[in-house]
């Protein structure tokens, strides 16, 4: 799915969603700014590690966000945020990593949610929201936990 409706260059955004997954293989489960990688990208691999960021130079990487940071079969929510050449990631609403990272170029084009290939996502998508600001810890807290029993989390 996409949407062509997002087009922008930001200096701060943050893009949060509730999935679960029953599938993983390298670079499935992907969600992106159209053009990729300089933008906004998340991926995953076989193991559950994670790929995240506006760049592939200093992104989160499976070295930050190991195997079994994506869990299969369960509902769990993930938000990235980026503000003054900083990443940062949560999973359910606690910090994982914080991590330097470069400016994101324009989004043109829209977002990207899975694709029509082996990169998309295999299981469900319960909601996906993206803010021109990085959300604060709090505000993702709060959002976490307006919509978790909707997921059983």
């Amino acid at each position: 799915m996409s949407s062509s409706a997002l087009s922008w260059t930001p200096t701060q955004f943050s893009v949060c969603w509730f999935t679960r997954g029953i599938s993983r293989t390298d670079f499935n489960q992907t969600m992106s700014a159209f053009g990729g990688w300089g933008r906004f990208v998340f991926h995953t691999t076989t193991g559950g590690g994670i790929y995240c960021g506006t760049e592939t130079t200093n992104r989160f990487t499976p070295t930050q966000l190991p195997n079994n940071t994506y869990v299969l079969n369960v509902y769990q929510m993930f938000c990235f945020t980026y503000v003054s050449g900083s990443g940062r990631f949560y999973k359910n609403g606690t910090l994982l990593s914080t991590k330097t990272m470069n400016t994101s170029l324009a989004w043109t084009g829209g977002f990207n949610i899975g694709g029509s290939d082996a990169n998309t996502i295999n299981g469900t998508i319960g909601a996906v929201q993206i803010y021109n600001r990085a959300l604060s810890l709090e505000e993702i807290n709060q959002n976490f936990n307006a919509l978790r029993s909707r997921y059983g989390i």
